[in-house]
């Protein structure tokens, strides 16, 4: 939006920086050719699930926020407390769990060795060979194995267990809370996880993405470049956008469709009126039309887009909705349908930064650093080759298990896990799924 209008509506300024990074997945996924996106941005508090289908951000109405309704069109972000800062400690029962609590950016984790104390999503993948001590995180602050070993102790003493395996196991309980976000914006709205890539990015989406694609069987994971900054390259990605919306409760069957025009027309007449005010030419605006439509008597509805409003305007609303209705719900009525609201979201399209191409590997190939010795859930270690992204080509092709190392973030792949480098030079990775019935290949 403009600052003038932030100033009129500041509730449209709420979760703001998340919205930034599934803004820039719409937008890259046009790039890269990928229409269907899960998006996971992991930061240093919290961890943001949303969805990217046909090349588009989903929206819904009926966000709340801190427990408060936000009665406007928002884009579908499930957030948890899940991120780099989340600290480990044991509840009322002696079981292990992991935020929502956050050690922040200060003192940070304890690893940062600027004061903290109690230990962290990120002390236990020092401790467990995914960071290291020898590349600094941003150029600068290098980790320090022996503080995050040391705040593992006291905890992993309660439980019986070595520092190691309560570092295995606070990030086995992490992966397991981003999981259940994934699943929250797609199963539960009649979605399958395996029908769409998993977009990671933010300064630990790298670390457990793999982790989460193979238990929920989505084939490919796609690590966007500079992923913990993605979200500030999204903010560049925004277009300004107003919603306007008219509540009227119809049936559908009968409905008179020049009502219907009449409606949008005057909706779409303030909208293009504030966008010209905006400085948003003719050409520079774009309408979209939706409906929400619900069985009569249900307090739920469906979003579905409006056709445009000819002779077979009631036949594609009622088809798009019964299809809906089914995916999200399981299962359809016979019973009359009826339309609640009209909506409309009126664009303003602003000019998008031109993501450079990457290099191309015309001879030889990437050597790794070195190697990182990682600790494995069944209690065993292996070398993983280490890597830094900066060196990495178009073209380039590495096979797990791995390390990838940035100066803003960590991409960790396993066994059997293969990475291409794209023309972008995003990490497309393909993921080693277990062969099991339902698994996607």
């Amino acid at each position: 939006m403009t600052a003038a209008s932030a100033k009129e509506q500041p509730a449209n300024l709420i979760l703001s920086g998340p919205a930034g990074g599934v803004v820039g997945a719409a937008g890259f996924s046009k790039l890269i050719g990928q229409p269907n996106l899960i998006t996971i941005d992991m930061g240093g508090t919290s961890l943001d699930a949303s969805l990217v289908l046909d090349y588009h951000p989903l929206l819904h109405q009926g966000a709340d926020f801190e427990g408060l309704p936000i009665n406007i069109t928002s884009l579908n972000i499930h957030t948890i407390g899940a991120g780099g800062g989340s600290i480990a400690w044991l509840d009322e029962a002696g079981a292990l769990q992991v935020g929502p609590q956050s050690a922040g950016a200060d003192p940070g984790p304890v690893a940062y060795g600027r004061g903290g104390t109690l230990p962290t999503f990120t002390d236990a993948a020092l401790a467990v060979g995914y960071l290291g001590s020898d590349t600094p995180l941003g150029g600068t602050l290098r980790l320090d194995d022996e503080l995050a070993n040391d705040s593992l102790t006291e905890i992993a003493q309660q439980l019986g267990m070595s520092n190691k395996e309560l570092a295995c196991g606070i990030l086995a309980i992490s992966s397991s809370k981003i999981m259940g976000a994934v699943r929250g914006i797609t199963v539960e709205i009649g979605l399958d996880p395996s029908d769409f890539a998993l977009l990671a990015f933010g300064g630990g989406g790298g670390l457990t993405a793999l982790d989460v694609a193979r238990e929920l069987g989505i084939p490919q994971v796609i690590i966007p470049p500079g992923q913990g900054a993605f979200s500030a390259l999204g903010m560049l990605m925004a277009d300004v956008e107003h919603s306007y919306s008219r509540t009227t409760v119809v049936p559908l069957e009968g409905i008179d469709v020049s009502e219907v025009e009449q409606v949008y027309a005057t909706m779409e007449a303030q909208a293009s009126k504030s966008l010209l005010e905006e400085g948003f030419c003719q050409s520079d605006q774009l309408m979209i039309r939706s409906l929400d439509v619900r069985y009569s008597g249900q307090e739920h509805s469906v979003s579905v887009s409006a056709p445009a409003t000819g002779a077979d305007f009631t036949a594609k609303v009622a088809q798009e909705f019964t299809e809906l209705h089914l995916r999200q719900y399981g299962h359809t009525q016979s019973v009359p349908v009826e339309i609640t609201t009209f909506r409309l979201r009126a664009i303003g399209v602003v000019d998008k930064p031109d993501l450079p191409l990457a290099k191309k590997r015309m001879t030889g190939k990437t050597e790794p650093l070195g190697s990182r010795q990682v600790l494995l859930s069944n209690g065993t270690t292996c070398d993983y080759a280490l890597y830094s992204r900066e060196a990495l080509e178009a073209g380039d092709e590495i096979a797990g298990p791995a390390v990838i190392v940035e100066h803003t973030a960590t991409t960790v792949i396993h066994e059997g896990d293969s990475l291409a480098v794209g023309s972008y030079g995003e990490l497309a990775i393909a993921v080693a799924l277990p062969n099991v019935k339902g698994a996607a290949k």
